[in-house]
């Protein structure tokens, strides 16, 4: 409900207050130029490609703690990878030398 009330006020509607709809001030309601479709898309196009947490409510450290869970993920892919079978005169197989230079980079 929190959140609803963010986005749905009729501070909104008031081009005096200027309404922020994030403490940044980077998510807010354009206001309507030549045309309002027109007006949007200008606004739209200067939104960063990912959201960052701060419009979903959230600390930005949802943000490091999503990017870690991420990594780990990837990370576990990877060992997933390794071939068991054998190895060559320096013991280790040929998956394994690319995933361990993966993960010392």
């Amino acid at each position: 409900m929190c959140v609803l009330r963010t986005f749905l006020t009729n501070k909104v509607n008031n081009p005096k207050l200027n309404y922020k709809y994030s403490s940044s001030g980077l998510y807010y309601c354009p206001e309507q130029k030549n045309s309002l479709l027109e007006s949007w898309i200008e606004y739209i196009k200067t939104l960063p490609e990912q959201d960052p947490p701060e419009i979903f409510g959230m600390h930005s450290n949802a943000d490091i703690s999503y990017q870690r869970s991420i990594s780990d993920k990837y990370c576990n892919i990877i060992m997933l990878t390794l071939n068991d079978e054998g190895g060559d005169e320096e013991g280790g197989s040929d998956s394994e030398k690319i995933v361990n230079d993966i993960l010392t980079k």
